[in-house]
């Protein structure tokens, strides 16, 4: 509330408030915070909150959060989608046509996540959507794939 400031052989004196000159900048503070990679998955929720109520900003750390919480359902689209070309590998023939277009497929699923990840991380889209679309897309798509690899 208030400062007592003593310069010197001067007599203290009491103000309000002080203004301290740093180089400190809000963009330093933020960026010598804990990066999300190197943080428990169980205290990230925590530290969230924490630096929300300290009003940073949270938005790398909940994206890394809710794609942690969604890598799983990227994990099985990956092995629907690689289920695909397995398959139609054995039954139809043309195994190097059928093996780069997995290749293409996986390479095409990368970049697309990592595209809407940098979207997510630059605030153009919510960070929910970016996390999870690209998980919920590519499960739709092996899904669908697979079922129309084996009704077709």
């Amino acid at each position: 509330e208030s400062v007592v400031i003593k310069e010197g052989d001067e007599a203290p004196q009491q103000r309000e408030t002080y203004r301290l000159p740093t180089d400190l900048t809000l963009e330093n503070l933020q960026e010598s915070f804990a990066a999300p990679e190197t943080m428990s998955f169980w205290d990230l929720p925590r530290f969230i909150k924490v630096l929300e109520d300290a009003g940073f900003s949270a938005q790398r750390h909940r994206l890394y959060l809710h794609s942690l919480l969604a890598s799983p359902f990227l994990l099985c689209a990956m092995v629907l989608i690689a289920a695909t070309f397995s398959l139609r590998l054995t039954r139809r023939g043309g195994t190097l046509t059928v093996a780069s277009g997995g290749l293409f497929a996986g390479f095409l699923l990368y970049f697309c996540s990592d595209l809407v990840y940098a979207l997510g991380l630059s605030g153009r889209i919510p960070v929910e959507l970016s996390a999870w679309t690209p998980a919920v897309v590519s499960l739709l798509l092996g899904i669908s794939l697979l079922f129309h690899l084996e009704d077709g």
